[in-house]
């Protein structure tokens, strides 16, 4: 390469002569790396099957021996980190079924009837809280890791689809005769919504609910 853009430097346009400094330049960086790199070992090549391999240099041979032994320190240590991870994770992974079991338990004069694997709380325009629905022959359990609220079916007097943005077709909308009409807003899947939408219907009307998961 180095011939290459000299020889054009010369016939074509000098500044063609850069490249070949560059190219140079990159060399010498690379041979210093590599230099650097191996100065414990010796980079040989076998002169009948040209196969490279590499063996202790030996006048750095206990640096050798120092640096592998750091490499292996390093590699328990990495090991252990991996470990001490896992069994973080694990735990957490314990404490948040635990804590959504405790948030998803039913009354004693509850009967579950029907469940939704996602059904969100849309709080909003920008933020919703993920969560789940259960669905009791007397209320609606959404719960998820931070907590749990119900919506009692004696008090609902409303239930339609929302579309957030006026375009975006995922939400529920639940409406409660408490004395202000609240309203309840929820994040369904797309592909979910009209299932969910009949299940809740049904439950209204005190007709089988079909789970979806």
């Amino acid at each position: 390469m180095i011939i290459l853009f000299g020889v054009l430097g010369i016939s074509v346009n000098p500044i063609i002569l850069i490249f070949a400094f560059a190219v140079m330049i990159f060399n010498i960086v690379v041979n210093i790396l590599v230099k650097h790199k191996h100065r414990n070992v010796w980079v040989m090549q076998c002169l009948r099957c040209r196969q490279q391999f590499t063996v202790p240099n030996p006048y750095r041979i206990e640096q050798f021996d120092k640096e592998n032994e750091k490499a292996v320190e390093r590699e328990a240590e990495l090991k252990e980190k991996v470990e001490r991870r896992k069994a973080k994770n694990l735990e957490r992974s314990r404490l948040e079924t635990a804590i959504m079991e405790k948030n998803a338990r039913l009354f004693e004069n509850e009967t579950l009837i029907g469940e939704v694997d996602y059904f969100a709380t849309h709080k909003n325009a920008w933020s919703t809280a993920g969560g789940k629905l259960r669905i009791t022959d007397s209320s609606l359990l959404i719960y998820n890791k931070k907590g749990a609220f119900r919506i009692y079916k004696d008090q609902v007097c409303r239930i339609k689809r929302k579309n957030y943005f006026l375009i975006i077709p995922t939400g529920i909308q639940i409406v409660i005769n408490d004395g202000k009409k609240r309203k309840y807003n929820f994040v369904v899947y797309y592909d979910k919504r009209k299932q969910i939408m009949q299940s809740l219907l049904a439950w209204k009307q005190n007709q089988p609910v079909e789970s979806v998961h």
